[in-house]
């Protein structure tokens, strides 16, 4: 703005002692388009910095920004057949006639899911030292990635009225289609730092970033309580989880950045 203010007084000055040759007056109409211009640039200039800086200092309490630097997310995905919930194996899928993980990053451009991204992928192999295979990364700083959109990189496609499973997860079978009806339905529940599980609705939770070191729970089918209470114990802590909660419990701890792969 200060720039602004110093161009602006240049050009009244000119406008009142003249200028040195007649060819080179400034009509009135010039000068206050000129004007009318610099003043807009300055207002543009300042609310970007504003806005910009608002961004950069919006951390919360264990250090988490708006929208990813590193971020991990431990889950799990389930249905249900006679016997009670299934763990939808992410491990297992290899890519054709190799023994490649098919939900693995790091195999390279020919040989990965073809929804990951830098944004939302997993490492199915065990790499990143993460402890936990069933683990999204998102690392594709200040991109945040709702949690329809991190699923659909593993082929699960949740919906309002259900979920679906294709590509890798079905290795050649026919697309499994799970629709909610009078005796099943989808649920989701997310985990925060400290333990807590919640319940929500599609509607609620599908564009929403899960935060850095939380886990989400993704269930087709209708559970009893000892049977949720067994899949959200079986959910392991992402990589990050020990550190975020370390910051979240430390007072007045507010900035920082996951290291951890």
């Amino acid at each position: 703005m200060a720039i602004a203010n110093n161009l602006l007084k240049a050009l009244e000055q000119n406008v009142q002692e003249g200028p040195a040759h007649p060819r080179t007056s400034m009509k009135p109409v010039g000068v206050a388009i000129l004007l009318a211009a610099l003043v807009g640039f300055g207002l543009f200039f300042y609310f970007a910095v504003k806005t910009d800086q608002s961004v950069v200092t919006d951390v919360d309490a264990a250090g988490r920004t708006a929208c990813p630097d590193h971020w991990h997310n431990g889950f799990d995905v389930y249905t249900q057949d006679a016997s009670g919930p299934r763990r939808v194996d992410f491990v297992a899928p290899r890519w054709p006639g190799t023994s490649l993980h098919y939900y693995e990053w790091n195999n390279g451009d020919h040989f990965r899911a073809p929804g990951m991204s830098i944004a939302s992928h997993a490492h199915m192999s065990g790499a990143e030292g993460s402890g936990s295979t069933n683990q999204l990364h998102y690392e594709k700083p200040g991109t945040c990635v709702g949690l329809a959109d991190a699923l659909r990189a593993l082929d699960v496609h949740i919906r309002s009225d259900g979920m679906t499973l294709t590509g890798g997860l079905r290795q050649g079978q026919p697309d499994l289609v799970l629709t909610n009806n009078a005796t099943a339905s989808l649920h989701i529940w997310t985990q925060d730092l400290e333990g807590t599980w919640t319940a929500h609705s599609y509607s609620d939770i599908h564009s929403t970033q899960v935060k850095d070191g939380e886990s989400f729970l993704i269930a087709f089918g209708n559970f009893t309580p000892a049977q949720v209470k067994q899949m959200q114990d079986g959910v392991a802590h992402a990589v990050s989880h020990d550190f975020r909660l370390q910051k979240l419990q430390k007072t007045g701890s507010a900035t920082g950045t996951s290291t951890h792969a």
